[in-house]
């Protein structure tokens, strides 16, 4: 194509495949007019599994937006004057996705571009590894391109077995770079067991990519195409030409025109001259000056010399003289403007190409006369309407004289001017401007190469029309300029012939000369202009359609045909579908005043061979209107996805309001739609005829002028239909899929009904449908909502739908029916035997999505009454609760736990209470000094688990018993007999709950004291506390030893051999300083059990000698057992 823009070729081709593993369909415009935003809608079935990026690529110039009805995509990346806009997805074989995007191509026309091709990789992770040549013996065939460690590179030789090289690629000898043939693979791979390896995940010709990654062998995210489009998509831009016309209002635009010439407009302060194209020249002057001729000189030689007499007898002889000419005086008159006469006016330009009604008071070229005409060249400018200049011509003055008057009037062409005194259409041979070439169809050039209009000015006229002139140029004759006064000099007192002296010789002499040829071009800006061969018109064109059922209003409505547009429909004889149709205006002018009728005809071999077209608002005909409860006749469609049964935007606005929904007649309103409009009506209609194929069109209310249907919609009448059965096996449950029994509560609004479904034809396609109301609302009969329909062949089958947004807080009862796809449906089933009398039915299922709240929890057994202790048990603790609210769905149990913070489970987990509100819970390690919670919860009958309430904690309470058996000891009958020794011995037994243990100190208030105080015995001699000793035979004194093994953490009393020396038991000394030695201990952690009972001996022992004065020695040992807490 040669255009003004440039030449364009474009090779295409196309390749069949037995099998593809992915359907591909686009649906996009082609060609592409006005200037706007255009959706591009990919439709991609997959027949594999599939997971990873899809590519598309697009010209790098154009703007891309969102789609509005299908997946958008995540990413737009630009390199290469490219754009490149992928899709993350995740497809399983079979299954359909809509992918697109907006775009917005230069406003460059005529042009051509591609899209495409779309692009399918699939994401691996891969192991970059590095061959050694070494690892392959030599083969005089091979041929290895690499790349050497030590140089960037890349060479290409034979084989040589002494260097190491990273491999590029691997090639036979008579291979070409594309790669090895299986048979050279598989020889390869015998040397390089790593090469099998891998070429399982590296293409055949390219072994190794990046150095980096071979060098150091690392895990990357590789790309592999798995599938690409065999070809690219073709898209024109066509001529974007909006027509420009003059105004005469000074003070008002009319809307959707912008003003040219007003402020910086391309037109202020300039006349219009005829080219092929737009703007590419501005050019010519505000006025223009002829070259200064200089000094003239005139010499007079010949002649009679000044003023003649009353005779010539009386003339004076010749005498020789000059004159000067000042230059001044020339110059002064060499310039002039260049203005022709002229009238002002603006220029105004309609936003959206051509009007398909031009506005009143509108001026404009042609070839007749409409009105009185303007006979002056248009001077175009913001304001000032109106203001004129009666002449196109001028002279130069001088000082002396003047020129003869020259032409101010550029190339022109004559044309009739005339202003349109009401709105209108287009007319046959007017003539126009415009801003781009204007489509070839309804306008004829004016101003291209050689055409009467190029490089002219238009030049308003009554007469000669189409006359040219091409003078651009003038000159000037006849500039008299008179020469200086001759006040003597040269020539002065001369006497006549008559001997009478003249009395002045003063004179002058005037000559004559041409000014050179000047441009007299006035300032211009170049416009296309054409003439009107026949009036634009407006190509409505039926492009898609999409079958929804009668589901609900028009917004909601399920799609009938899977969320798949133009796809045909099989649909039974008395069933009721709904079908959606776009029109997109892609002509070249407005339509107005169009009445869509949905017509329909019997399609025997095409829909374009229908003889007879039959308006389906016509009572008695195989297609009828059908008048939904789900529509309202008249009111307005929206633009809704093509999940649901909308239909791909052709153009990049939506018409509203377009009273486009019809259920009540076939015939929508009167409705506009100019050359960026698009609109979709929806007609509700039943199958009422005989089996067999149909078409279906739009007309305008039976013509099919301006009307083109691209795409008729299809649909097939099938045999007649019978109602589904009543559904059995009705079932209730959570989303889950988690039973509900009758009477149970859920904590989700959603619920999903199930049930068991059949008819008595052979096939269809089966709907649960459910009515759901509060237990003091009686059944209407009317569903909520229908569930996505089944295929149903014979055997019956499970059918569901799920309600959302089911109200908190409320029971309920319900009842379910099905719905076939000619929208039969079967009596209605009440579920489960409980009753449903109104008001207070027997509650079916209830929704309670609120937890429990309130609760306050209260250490110990008193009910309301909190403790700060528990008792001295290591094994149990107690609470008690109240005030907890469940009321919606009612308590089903409580939980407690007991930790040590609040809300903890560590010391016990959540244990369920059943409905008490007390509880003593057993079997727990606790411990002293410890605060314990008690952490309490409800649960509601609908599951709803409450946050914990927790009290404010307890401690278990100390205890501790000791006791001395016996309270007493007497030593008696010291003497010889028993060598003055004696032993006896005391058992301390204590019991408490501490932590840490116990510790026993011990210490006498004196030394054993005789009655009369006058003598003692003396503490144990051979040891001390710190080193206890074996009693010796030569020790005295009172000492003692425990049975204690292990005092703070040693063993001092009964070692294998004792501190002090000597064998055990060992003794030591009473300590006479409170509270003594600690003479036994347990320093365990005591948790759980309590220490109880715990004995330990003390073994005291007295030997003295004989001289110890006889009588009753005694003293008072005191114990001190301490708890460690």
């Amino acid at each position: 194509a040669v255009t003004q823009n440039g030449e364009y070729a474009i090779t295409d081709q196309i390749e069949v495949r037995e099998s593809v593993p992915f359907d591909v369909e686009r649906l996009i415009a082609t060609r592409i007019y006005p200037a706007d935003k255009y959706p591009v809608n990919i439709v991609i079935t997959a027949n594999q599994d599939f997971s990873g990026v899809i590519q598309e690529t697009i010209p790098a110039e154009f703007e891309i937006t969102p789609p509005l009805h299908s997946t958008s995509y995540e990413l737009i990346d630009e390199a290469d004057s490219k754009k490149y806009i992928t899709w993350q997805v995740n497809l399983t074989a079979g299954e359909t996705i809509n992918i697109g995007y907006y775009f917005k191509a230069p406003e460059i026309s005529p042009q051509f571009y591609l899209l495409g091709t779309l692009k399918f990789y699939e994401i691996k992770d891969v192991v970059d590894n590095a061959l050694d040549i070494e690892d392959i013996e030599n083969n005089e065939d091979l041929y290895v391109e690499y790349e050497t460690e030590s140089s960037e590179s890349t060479e290409s030789s034979e084989y040589d077995n002494q260097q190491s090289f990273l491999i590029r690629n691997v090639y036979a000898e008579e291979s070409t770079e594309s790669g090895l043939s299986v048979d050279e693979l598989e020889e390869l791979m015998n040397f390089v067991p790593e090469l099998e390896e891998l070429m399982n995940f590296v293409p055949q010709s390219q072994i190794v990519e990046e150095e980096e990654n071979v060098l150091s062998g690392t895990v990357i995210q590789e790309e592999f195409l798995v599938f690409e489009e065999t070809r690219k998509w073709q898209l024109a831009i066509d001529v974007v030409a909006k027509m420009i016309l003059l105004w005469d209002n000074a003070s008002s635009i009319p809307t959707d025109w912008t003003c040219l010439s007003c402020g910086s407009g391309d037109f202020y302060n300039r006349f219009v001259r005829g080219s092929d194209a737009y703007g590419t020249s501005q050019g010519g002057n505000t006025s223009h000056t002829h070259s200064d001729p200089g000094t003239l000189t005139l010499v007079d030689s010949s002649g009679d010399l000044g003023t003649a007499g009353s005779s010539n007898t009386n003339k004076p002889p010749k005498q020789d003289h000059t004159h000067q000419i000042a230059s001044p005086s020339v110059a002064s008159g060499l310039s002039a403007d260049n203005l022709p006469a002229y009238r002002t006016l603006r220029v105004i330009r309609y936003d959206f190409g051509i009007p398909a009604t031009l506005p009143a008071g509108v001026m404009k070229k042609g070839y007749k006369i409409f009105y009185t005409p303007i006979t002056k060249m248009i001077h175009y400018k913001g304001a000032a309407s109106g203001t004129t200049v009666a002449s196109s011509g001028h002279t130069h003055n001088s000082t002396s004289g003047s020129s003869n008057s020259g032409s101010s009037e550029p190339p022109y062409v004559n044309v009739t001017l005339a202003q349109k005194d009401s709105a209108g259409a287009v007319t046959t041979n007017m003539i126009a401007m415009f801003d781009n070439t204007p489509p070839a169809g309804n306008w004829t050039l004016k101003s291209d190469s050689g055409s009467t209009f190029y490089q002219r000015f238009p030049r308003p006229t009554d007469t000669s029309l189409d006359t040219t002139s091409d003078t651009s140029a003038h000159t000037h004759s006849n500039f008299t300029i008179n020469s200086s006064t001759l006040t003597g000099g040269t020539g002065d007192g001369i006497v006549g012939s008559g001997g009478t002296a003249f009395s002045s010789t003063s004179h002058q002499h005037g000559i004559t000369f041409s000014l050179d040829s000047q441009d007299h071009t006035p300032v211009y800006w170049d416009a296309i202009f054409a003439k009107a061969t026949s009036a634009p018109s407006p190509n409505l064109e039926q492009i898609h359609y999409h079958w929804r059922n009668d589901s609900d209003n028009e917004a909601n409505a399920t799609s009938a045909t899977s969320g798949t547009e133009d796809t045909s429909l099989n649909i039974t004889s008395g069933s009721n579908k709904r079908l959606r149709i776009g029109v997109a205006n892609e002509g070249g002018a407005a339509a107005e005043d169009v009445t869509f009728r949905l017509e329909y005809g019997a399609k025997s071999t095409t829909c374009g061979a229908i003889g007879t077209w039959v308006d389906v608002g016509a009572d008695g005909d195989d297609w009828d209107m059908y008048n939904t409860t789900n529509l309202t006749d008249g009111n307005d469609t929206t633009d809704i996805s093509n999940t649901i049964g909308g239909v791909t935007n052709t153009n990049p606005t939506f018409k509203t309001p377009n009273t486009g929904v019809k259920d009540a007649s076939s015939q929508v309103g009167v409705l506009d739609l100019t050359i960026e409009d698009f609109t979709e009506m929806e007609f509700s209609v039943t199958a009422a005829g005989s089996v067999g194929d149909y078409c279906f069109r739009l007309t305008n209310a039976g013509s099919t002028t301006n009307i083109t249907t691209t795409t008729y919609a299809l649909a097939s009448i099938t045999n007649a239909n019978t109602a589904p059965n009543t559904p059995t096996s009705l079932v209730q449950a959570k989303t889950d899929d988690t039973v509900l029994s009758t009477g149970d509560w859920t904590d989700e609004t959603s619920v999903k009904f199930t049930a068991t479904a059949d008819d008595t034809d052979a096939s269809d396609t089966l709907y649960l449908c459910v009515e759901k109301d509060d237990t003091d609302t009686a059944f209407s009969g009317t569903e909520d909502l229908c569930g996505n329909g089944v295929a149903y062949s014979g055997t019956p089958v499970s059918v569901s739908v799920t309600i959302t947004s089911i109200t908190d807080a409320t029971q309920y009862h319900w009842q379910a029916r099905v719905k076939d796809a000619a929208n039969e449906y079967s009596s209605m089933q009440v579920y489960g035997a409980n009753s449903d009398t109104t008001p207070g039915a027997d509650r079916d299922f209830g929704v309670d999505t609120t937890a429990p709240t309130g609760g306050t929890v209260y250490d110990g057994t008193e009910a309301g009454v909190d403790k700060d202790f528990s008792t001295a048990s290591l094994s149990q603790l107690s609470a008690n609760w109240g005030s907890f609210n469940a009321a919606a769905s009612g308590l089903q149990y409580y939980e407690y736990s007991i930790g040590t913070t609040q809300g903890g489970v560590d010391t016990k987990g959540w244990t369920n209470a059943t409905t008490d509100t007390s509880v003593t819970a057993t079997g727990l390690t606790l411990m002293t000094s410890k605060i314990y919670y008690f952490n309490v919860r409800a649960t509601d009958n609908a599951d709803n688990v409450q946050s914990a309430v927790s009290s404010d904690g307890q401690v278990v309470a100390p205890s501790l018993a000791f006791s001395v058996t016996p309270p007493s000891i007497t030593f008696t009958n010291l003497g010889p007999g028993n060598s003055y020794t004696a032993t006896n011995n005391a058992t301390l037994t204590t019991s408490t709950n501490a932590y840490n243990g116990y510790v026993i100190r011990a210490y006498t208030t004196d030394l054993l004291k005789s009655i009369d105080l006058t003598d003692n015995i003396i503490n144990f001699n051979g040891g001390s506390y710190a080193a206890p000793d074996e009693w010796l035979s030569g020790d005295r004194g009172f000492g003692y030893y425990t049975s204690d093994t292990s005092v703070q953490g040693s063993n001092i009393f009964n070692p294998p051999t004792c501190l002090g020396g000597g064998s055990s038991p060992c003794y030591a000394p009473f300590s006479q300083t409170a509270p003594g030695d600690i003479i036994a201990d347990n320093t365990g952690t005591i948790t759980g059990t309590p220490i109880t009972a715990e004995e330990f001996t003390v073994n005291f022992k007295v030997q003295v000698n004989p001289t110890q004065a006889t009588s009753d020695y005694s003293t008072t040992v005191v114990y001190t057992v301490t708890a460690q807490y």
